[in-house]
């Protein structure tokens, strides 16, 4: 077994071709059909779910902060693998002496990456965690100085070899990937054998990976501070309003008997109400509440609702809908929701 991988559409007659196969015919490894499979899950592995999993932009100026340390935003994103351990971060912002420190911690690990602003300009760099055991990691920004941003990207950097080890934990499942070797399908082995069962067992894990669909974090810091770049006060919104939960929306493709596949999705919140209602909504067939006097904390909801049930919408979408008291008490005000990360297959 080879510690790396080839492309699964590298050469000639790459493509795997189901026209190879006849029903009477053995499982075999003709024109190397199933060495072509195992190479494509390994790429799956490598590459399924990585890219942006957090975009988010800030409009007009607004996230402005100068001053001692402070924590700014949080994220919860999926760990995808034990040895997915790598984020890239790209960020645009300009600052006098300004720092903006992001911190990736897992379960077992934790470490961090600062971005120094003296000028206008985009950043970029990455973040390693020694080791990968939770279902879901934490990202926070801290920021310190004078510093203003306006856009930040964050993404999971591909591994550049899913065969250096044995079996990778999906994490999320309890399950275990098994990479396959580029030799590893001999002739007429059948699919019952035990190179078979890890084929099978690899798409049930590929299958359940989480992808994130959307995350936002608001802004925590003070409610007014004088901007000089925009020469005025800025007024950043600690929670996210009623706007910003409204435009969170997703869109993918759903089919008949989606849910079959036994898909969790999963709603992160960091969450505050310190006011004297409750705070109640519905996301599809959840209804959520957030209590009068909920002090800041993550609260995590699975949704295991039949999408697409009615077999008109062709895709799952967002935002979150029915508030209870009634929305205009909110539309001044920004939400207890603090931050809030979706994801799902």
């Amino acid at each position: 077994m080879t510690n790396s991988f080839s492309l699964p559409l590298a050469g000639n007659n790459a493509r795997v071709e189901p026209d190879a196969f006849i029903t009477s015919r053995d499982i075999s490894n003709a024109d190397d059909q199933l060495g072509k499979i195992g190479r494509l899950q390994n790429y799956a592995f490598a590459y399924h779910a990585t890219g942006p999993i957090i975009t988010q932009h800030f409009e007009d100026g607004v996230f402005y902060y100068s001053g001692t340390s402070r924590v700014a935003c949080r994220w919860r994103i999926p760990a995808i693998s034990a040895n997915h351990k790598t984020i890239k971060i790209t960020l645009h912002g300009q600052g006098t002496s300004g720092n903006a420190l992001f911190t990736l911690s897992n379960a077992s690990s934790s470490n961090t990456k600062n971005f120094a602003f003296n000028s206008q300009k985009f950043e970029q760099g990455s973040i390693a965690l020694a080791s990968v055991t939770s279902e879901y990691s934490l990202l926070t920004l801290t920021v310190s100085g004078a510093i203003q941003l306006d856009y930040v990207c964050i993404e999971y950097v591909p591994l550049s070899s899913p065969l250096a080890e044995s079996a990778v934990s999906a994490v999320y499942t309890n399950g275990f990937f098994y990479p396959i070797g580029d030799n590893s399908f001999l002739a007429d082995e059948p699919l019952s054998a035990g190179m078979g069962q890890m084929l099978t067992n690899n798409i049930r894990v590929l299958q359940r990976r989480p992808r994130m669909l959307f995350s936002m974090s608001g802004i925590d810091l003070p409610e007014t501070t004088s901007n000089p770049i925009l020469g005025k006060t800025v007024r950043p919104q600690k929670g996210l309003t009623i706007n910003d939960i409204f435009g969170l929306n997703t869109a993918f493709i759903v089919w008949g008997n989606y849910n079959r596949l036994n898909v969790i999705y999963k709603v992160m919140m960091y969450v505050e109400n310190l006011t004297a209602y409750d705070f109640s909504f519905k996301i599809y067939s959840q209804d959520i509440t957030i209590t009068s006097g909920t002090t800041a904390q993550w609260i995590e909801y699975d949704l295991r609702t039949i999408f697409n049930q009615d077999g008109i919408d062709q895709f799952l979408s967002m935002p979150l809908i029915t508030f209870r008291p009634r929305m205009t008490y909110f539309l001044t005000t920004a939400s207890p929701i603090l931050s809030i990360s979706f994801w799902g297959a």
